[in-house]
């Protein structure tokens, strides 16, 4: 295979537009001196490069494109960036794991550290018979199925975003449920940043390009959590990616949970893919970060084939949360529940864009998407509940519906009644407004945690929010 240069890839937008050449040539450099080294077998490389290509000619997303037209990239695009190196764990990394509320969720444990494995930290030991957790950086050079599913799913042909996290992820975890494996715990996965900002980084703030591949056999059964965090450093920049295949009848439960540092700006992607009867269950929950960009994909590649997503959008202060959905019904008899809420204070700002499209073909569709905010003061604004239906067949039950509204005056005066002062009444309705996402959470102990966070956050205690940089 012939070694690549900047000069033979197309070049970024120019100059002027965000997504211009500036931004985007630390990146190319570090592909080139990365891919330049032997070691990655040839189908790894050529996926790399055709993904760099990719970004090269895509940039990074801009305003004048649909589906962006609410978040400007600005932070990330005029930030200086060193690419996260590889840090060895430490007593004060696990010190800082420990104080966070999410991190001592009971299940077997995987952590990518800047986004490459880290074995101090994981605890795989009580990982259920048939299931497996394994390094990408070691899957890609010996496992099959590693090379028939990784950037398959995810693969960055339409979205510089994800091709740079598939040109750029050094590692990551592939995640494996054998054929008729009901696993009968959750399996926590937590990708930690650390380094921002710090002499290991010329003080510059970090990017890190995590990544797992999910593939559950048929009619198996598996919960998995995804927790984003900061152990120290506070700025950095997070490109994440998930792909997840659901085989025939398999169910996957998942959760992604965004609680990294104010500082904190964060592009995530997940991209399911359900063959026949398969369910697929997820919910993001997004607390933190100063911008966030939340993508969630499914597409129901098989007849019977069900999905539901839930979200929930937590942002105070001036902290920016969009959300992007995509349900994609390409055969009959599918069904697909969406229920989004979003709770913005101070001023914050959300953005929400569910898409159901429902291909020729996939008669008996049954599709329901709902949107919900509430705007918890005057400066906190939506700028943006965009449900999209794109109807191809003539049997289907699609709905759609958005909403935003501040506290209900009527309830607030009978809580008033009832004994409560006005803070604890406006506590416990927007407390009550959040737990219809939260009551199905299925993982108990993860309920209970996200409950306890939460309504320590809005009783006003300082340690409930993430914390600043």
């Amino acid at each position: 295979m012939t070694s690549m240069s900047t000069e033979s890839l197309p070049q970024p937008a120019p100059a002027g537009e965000i997504s211009g050449a500036a931004a985007a040539r630390p990146y190319l450099d570090h592909f080139v001196r990365s891919m330049a080294g032997a070691g990655a077998p040839a189908w790894l490389r050529t996926r790399r490069e055709q993904a760099m290509r990719h970004f090269s000619t895509l940039g990074f997303p801009t305003q004048r494109q649909e589906g962006w037209r609410h978040t400007s990239l600005a932070p990330i695009v005029q930030s200086e960036f060193a690419l996260a190196v590889e840090a060895a764990w430490t007593p004060a990394f696990s010190a800082a794991l420990a104080r966070l509320p999410l991190a001592g969720l009971a299940a077997p444990r995987a952590v990518l550290l800047n986004g490459r494995f880290a074995p101090a930290a994981s605890q795989l030991e009580a990982l259920p018979a048939g299931v497996s957790v394994t390094p990408l950086a070691r899957a890609w050079r010996d496992n099959a199925a590693a090379e028939s599913y990784w950037a398959k799913l995810a693969t960055g042909e339409r979205h510089g975003l994800i091709a740079l996290n598939t040109a750029l992820a050094e590692d990551g975890l592939l995640v494996e449920v054998a054929p008729g494996i009901e696993a009968d715990q959750p399996l926590l996965l937590v990708y930690a940043s650390a380094g921002g900002g710090t002499p290991a980084s010329g003080g510059s703030p970090v990017a890190q390009f995590p990544r797992a591949l999910i593939l559950a056999g048929r009619s198996s059964r598996l919960a998995v959590i995804e927790v984003f965090l900061t152990l120290s450093g506070g700025a950095h920049f997070t490109n994440a990616v998930t792909e997840i295949r659901l085989d025939e009848n398999a169910e996957v439960d998942h959760y992604k949970i965004a609680h990294e540092s104010l500082s904190a700006l964060h592009f995530g992607a997940v991209e399911a893919q359900l063959e026949r009867d398969a369910r697929y269950r997820t919910s993001s929950i997004l607390l933190g970060g100063r911008l966030v960009r939340n993508e969630t994909g499914a597409r129901l590649a098989g007849a019977g084939a069900e999905t539901r997503l839930l979200g929930l959008y937590v942002a105070s202060g001036r902290q920016h949360m969009d959300n992007f959905t995509r349900l994609d019904h390409a055969h009959p008899h599918g069904a697909s529940r969406e229920y989004y809420k979003g709770i913005l204070d101070g001023e914050s700002v959300g953005v929400f864009s569910g898409r159901i499209i429902v291909r020729p073909g996939a008669q008996r569709t049954d599709a329901i998407q709902s949107n919900k905010n509430l705007l918890l003061s005057e400066t906190a604004s939506l700028r943006a509940a965009e449900p999209q239906l794109e109807i191809y067949a003539d049997d289907v039950r699609c709905t759609h519906g958005a909403t935003v509204g501040q506290l209900d005056a009527e309830a607030l005066f009978y809580l008033r009644t009832r004994g409560l002062d006005a803070d604890a009444a406006r506590r416990l309705l927007t407390y009550a407004f959040a737990n219809e996402i939260l009551a199905q959470v299925a993982v108990t102990s993860l309920r209970q945690t996200l409950e306890k966070e939460l309504f320590a956050r809005w009783s006003g205690q300082p340690d409930s929010a993430p914390s600043p940089a």
